[in-house]
């Protein structure tokens, strides 16, 4: 099967394909960050409701999305230049991150996925435990809905992690057999596009404002259709 799928091409490797990955890599990182972005708005909402200048949308337009992009850049340079973590895969149209040794793999999802879950689930815990302590009905109430938010966005991390499930099923096989199979480079692009997709599709699920928007949107359009 691997035979009819082999295409024979032969790529030179250079620093622009490399850092194209670099950014493709990056980029997939970047999107579990924009979750820790709009968790920690509902957040401040809860914890910090009368700090209205923690509210306003030109200080994570501005500020904070530019800062958490920078954060992710920097991070994940030292894969490109000190670990040499990215390589071009012989007879792929692609870069991948390299196997071997281990803390190239271990630090990238340190980077990307292990810290802002992280974050996510020290807000979820620290705006629970707001909720229990709020003293009236409507402030418990407006409380809850930015909890539901942030519960969505840790299920969905969640799901979005089961699809890397095959790529690190192979990963150990290939660590206990000493041999890495070609595929499991297909199959680690393939997760992260995946992952990439489900974000952008389940993100009118989790922001409620753009689902609105969406519909919003729609409705406008039937009716200047019609």
């Amino acid at each position: 099967m691997e035979k009819d799928f082999h295409i024979d091409t032969i790529f030179e490797e250079t620093f622009y394909c490399r850092f194209r990955s670099y950014l493709l890599w990056t980029s997939i990182g970047q999107l579990y960050w924009n979750y820790v972005l709009l968790a920690f708005f509902h957040f401040v909402r809860v914890v910090h409701p009368k700090r209205l200048y923690l509210h306003r949308p030109s200080l994570y337009l501005f500020i904070f999305i530019p800062l958490q992009s920078s954060v992710e850049l920097v991070g994940n340079l030292p894969v490109l230049f000190l670990f040499d973590g990215i390589h071009l895969l012989p007879n792929e149209a692609y870069c991948s991150l390299v196997l071997r040794p281990f803390y190239i793999l271990l630090y990238v999802s340190t980077i990307g996925f292990f810290i802002p879950y992280g974050l996510l689930c020290t807000f979820n815990v620290w705006i629970g435990r707001e909720i229990r302590q709020s003293t009236t009905r409507a402030l418990r109430e407006r409380n809850q809905r930015d909890y539901l938010v942030i519960r969505r966005m840790l299920m969905n991390s969640f799901i979005l992690c089961g699809v890397t499930v095959p790529y690190f099923v192979l990963y150990i096989k290939g660590v206990l057999q000493n041999r890495f199979d070609g595929m499991i480079y297909r199959v680690q692009w393939l997760s992260s596009s995946l992952s990439s997709c489900l974000f952008c599709l389940s993100l009118p699920l989790i922001a409620t404002q753009l689902r609105d928007l969406l519909k919003s949107y729609r409705t406008t359009a039937v009716k200047d259709q019609i």
